[in-house]
């Protein structure tokens, strides 16, 4: 939890997780 961002939107720590959710998938099917 980064204080710091508390001001941005709560939909883009949404957004991270789904990115970084494609990345290790992406990782896996190498």
């Amino acid at each position: 939890m980064r204080f710091g961002m508390n001001y941005q939107d709560p939909g883009a720590d949404h957004y991270e997780q789904k990115y970084r959710e494609r990345v290790v998938k992406g990782l896996h099917r190498r």
